[in-house]
């Protein structure tokens, strides 16, 4: 659980659990099969470096809540 902070992975996160966010950051640096949630709209953001090597789920969006995908280059 991301709360309030910065939770950062850089290894693979594999078993289809679950990680919830709720107004902090939660960065994946590698693959991922999580669920993720966020859990209070409006200030979450899931942070996926190698967008393509994530296979889970997200739920739970709201205004202000984003996904960053900064391992995705631009064409």
């Amino acid at each position: 659980m991301a709360r309030a902070g910065v939770l950062e992975i850089d290894g693979d996160v594999t078993g289809g659990g679950a990680a919830i966010i709720t107004r902090g950051t939660l960065e994946f640096g590698g693959r991922s099969d999580s669920h993720v949630s966020f859990d209070d709209p409006g200030a979450g953001t899931l942070v996926l470096d190698r967008g393509s090597h994530f296979t889970g789920t997200v739920s739970g969006m709201g205004a202000g809540d984003s996904i960053d995908l900064s391992g995705i280059a631009p064409w």
